[in-house]
């Protein structure tokens, strides 16, 4: 889906997927001792991330709402970062948010759908082949 005058976008943007803005203050990553992963500090980090995700979702009145999958990508990474004790490059954090972002929305997707949504899909279904 192409969507265009999002709030934020400059005149004539066109944008694909969704938009989603973050802002993270006192950021801390710990690295694992004997990794040679550093600590990471920032005092402020600021996102602008598109994505596109594709998301199917199964209702049946015995299980609920399940997860069929959900592919996650990062389109478009604009980063503001104050205070860090070490750069922190796009592709590094491109890379955090799709190991880590599939995961989180799947989740919220699945407490968000309600059951009747799934049992009147169901139960329309069930009539239609009637």
């Amino acid at each position: 889906a192409t969507t265009a005058g999002v709030d934020g976008a400059a005149a004539g943007t066109t944008r694909k997927g969704v938009v989603v803005m973050l802002l993270a203050e006192g950021l801390e990553v710990v690295g694992e001792k004997g990794t040679k992963v550093p600590n990471i500090r920032a005092a402020q980090l600021s996102l602008e991330v598109e994505v596109c995700m594709n998301a199917t979702f199964t209702y049946t009145p015995l299980m609920g709402w399940q997860s069929a999958g959900l592919s996650f990508e990062v389109v478009s990474l604009e980063r503001e970062v104050q205070g860090a004790n070490i750069p922190l490059p796009r592709t590094l954090i491109k890379s955090v948010l799709n190991m880590i972002m599939p995961s989180v929305f799947t989740k919220l997707l699945l407490t968000s759908l309600p059951h009747e949504l799934g049992a009147f899909i169901s139960e329309s279904a069930a009539a239609s082949t009637i």
